[in-house]
């Protein structure tokens, strides 16, 4: 009996024991139910359209391929094995073969639930020369927690360890091209407690190596990205030796550089520290290295962009000490390349001196366009003015010797021989020996040396005329100073027959004893602490000339008592003066747009609009209390004191109806002391 294909059924056929047998009862004898008569029997295809039955294997057996047809083995040999699930074991699984491969188009996960050591185990078991590999083939990416290889324990720790006593027991290795890296990373470890810090390389016996063949800048990298408070420490606890290519930690490159390098903007970015005692001592050592070159030097100090510290706690002498001990041509380097300040290199000492002790000299350099320069401050206290010693342009070097004791006495100067050797002699006259920019009927003045004499461009007298010209503001002083004297300064225009000052002689008809003259515009005499005194001896002040217009501005608390016109002796004075009778200060204001000034005397420039017809002035010179006067008036329409103080008054304008208002013309005057 076979299977038969479904019989196609004609229309008034007649259904025969043969038709039925062949395509009914032979085809049911093919189906599962009459093929699978045990319990556990698998159904399986022996040729096409020919369903077969594989009685059930005993316990342990697991099925296979064996020549075309399945078949149950207890130890079956798998050359591959594709899964599109999961593989679940309860024992173990033995890879027998040369070469085992777990390949699959999505991921491979190895799980163990068994709360156990070596919970999963991957060991190889062949030989000397065994290897166990985790390998991505095409696998590009570096970030953390999705490498393409990662080994990941989420409350455990990840041990990699070789019991082996052999050289590279254990290897990290990349060797994917000029940029592959190796990174150990904890993300959450905080522990920095020795033998328990969050990343630690341990040997109990022997060495930890860092070591890199690449030729590269950073072929080593230590690096702490945590935080600004982050710290790398490389710490040895027992070791004694301190002896070169011995020591108990040692930073060691055969052939290349060494570099310790911070990129945080921190003090103490890089320390370097020995706190093991008092004799204790930091050694940078260079065996070999011969270049003194800039940027090249056999040992260098950098910082690109900040300051390069070097500071002892030590309370003693040499605390810090720079020494070149090689021969007699070496010498000992601070240089700032590119500081064009004054303090460009600086030595400072905060409470003590700072002592330059050479064996022959100290040189101090210039440049091509500055010569040399000692610069000497004077108290910080006082501010930071200095005195200078500067070389001039010579043709010939010079040395100055000082004198080898005080000068015995005052007023004695330093001389010289043609030795340059310096003495004390006491100081006297000198002919002068230089007149500079003389120019005809030019005033001189004391030159640069004691024996020069400057012609003043400004300071001119003809014979007759005194003339002191300049392009600014021009101030000539005359200053009486006396502690006993009570006589204040005194200019004297008078005439005198025999020229001595004091002796006043008559005036002819027609004479004039002089002038003082404001050009230009009238001219305000100010007299402080003094009145004005017109003398009356006839014989002295007849026949002066015409009316002389000034304004003569008294002084203090005190006023003037004259009039505002004065005549006598042929002079008329005329101006304003200051005193009860006179207002102290007056003014026009225009209140229609910005407030301002028409005319006004003793009044600041300022205004302030306080609203419609209400203005807020100021005085240049304030009244000594608010009992002073006010007067005011305006155009069609009345005006009010609002407001007054010792430096201001605020007036009101107002129409007649008593409305504010502002007005183009608003008067007022101010009277008291």
């Amino acid at each position: 009996m076979a299977w038969s294909d479904p019989r196609d059924w004609t229309t008034g056929e007649v259904v025969t024991a043969a038709i039925m047998n062949a395509h009914v009862r032979d085809n049911f004898d093919q189906t599962a139910p009459a093929k699978l008569t045990t319990a556990g029997d698998i159904l399986y295809a022996s040729g096409a359209n020919t369903p077969a039955r594989l009685a059930k294997g005993t316990n342990g057996n697991i099925i296979h391929q064996a020549s075309c047809a399945p078949a149950w083995t207890a130890t079956p040999s798998i050359t591959s094995l594709t899964l599109s699930g999961a593989l679940d074991a309860n024992g173990s699984i033995d890879f027998d073969g040369t070469t085992v491969a777990a390949c699959a188009s999505g991921a491979i996960t190895l799980t163990s639930t068994s709360s156990s050591a070596n919970g999963v185990y991957l060991r190889a078991n062949g030989g000397t020369s065994e290897t166990v590999k985790i390998h991505a083939d095409q696998g590009t990416s570096v970030t953390e927690g999705a490498a393409s290889v990662s080994l990941l324990s989420d409350a455990g720790g990840v041990e990699l360890r070789s019991t082996a006593n052999l050289a590279n027991a254990i290897n990290l290795t990349n060797d994917g091209g000029t940029t592959g890296t190796i990174t150990i990373f904890n993300d959450q470890g905080t522990s920095v407690t020795e033998g328990a810090a969050s990343i630690e390389l341990l040997s109990d016996a022997g060495g930890v190596e860092l070591r890199a063949t690449a030729n590269l800048a950073n072929a080593i990298n230590l690096t702490n990205d945590g935080g600004t408070s982050g710290t790398i420490t490389v710490f040895n606890d027992q070791g004694t030796s301190v002896t070169e290519g011995a020591a108990s930690i040692e930073l060691l490159s055969d052939v290349g550089g060494v570099e310790l390098r911070s990129t945080a903007n921190l003090a103490n970015a890089i320390a370097l520290t020995s706190d093991g005692g008092t004799t204790g001592s930091i050694l940078i050592f260079n065996d070999q290295g011969t270049t003194a070159t800039e940027g090249s030097s056999s040992i260098q100090l950098l910082s690109d962009v900040g300051a390069v510290g070097i500071k002892s706690g030590l309370n003693a002498a040499g605390a810090i000490r720079l020494t070149a001990d090689a021969g007699t041509s070496e010498t000992i380097v601070l240089h700032a390349d590119q500081g064009s300040g004054v303090g460009s290199i600086c030595l400072t000492s905060d409470a003590g001196g700072i002592t330059l002790n050479p064996a022959t000299f100290v040189t101090v350099g210039g440049n091509a366009t500055n010569a040399g320069e000692i610069r000497i401050l004077e108290d910080t206290d006082h501010g930071c003015n200095y005195v200078a010693i500067k070389s001039g342009n010579v043709t010939t070097s010079y040395t100055l010797t000082l004198p080898t004791a005080v000068a015995g006495g005052n007023c004695y100067v330093l001389q010289s021989t043609n030795a340059g050797v310096l003495s004390w002699a006491a100081a006297s006259g000198g002919a002068v020996s230089a007149l500079n920019n003389a120019t005809a009927n030019e005033l001189v003045t004391v030159g640069g040396t004691t024996t020069e004499l400057c012609a003043e461009a400004n300071l001119l007298f003809d014979g007759q005329n005194f003339t002191h010209q300049y392009a600014g503001q021009q101030n000539f002083n005359i200053a009486s100073y006396s502690t006993t004297n009570s006589t204040g300064a005194l200019l004297n225009i008078q005439k005198s027959d025999n020229g001595s000052v004091g002796t006043q002689t008559a005036l002819d008809s027609g004479e004039n004893i002089g002038t003082l003259q404001f050009q230009g515009s009238n001219g305000t005499l100010f007299v402080t602490g003094a009145n004005i005194v017109g003398r009356s001896t006839e014989a002295w002040c007849s026949n002066r000339g015409t009316a002389v217009d000034v304004n003569v501005v008294k002084a203090g608390a005190t006023a003037l008592t004259t009039v505002a016109t004065y005549t006598g002796c042929g002079m008329t004075l005329t101006g304003k003066i200051i005193n009860q009778g006179v207002a102290k200060a007056w003014g026009m204001v225009e209140q229609c747009g910005t407030h301002s000034f028409g005319a006004s005397f003793n009044m600041d420039a300022s205004i302030t609009d306080g609203g419609t017809g209400l203005s807020t002035v100021s005085f240049t010179t304030d009244f000594s209390n608010t009992e002073y006067a006010v007067v005011t008036t305006r155009c069609n329409g009345v005006t009010t004191v609002n407001s007054r103080a010792t430096g201001t008054v605020r007036l009101d304008s107002r129409n007649y109806s008593g409305t504010g208002e502002d007005t183009t013309q608003l008067y007022f005057a101010a009277f008291g002391t």
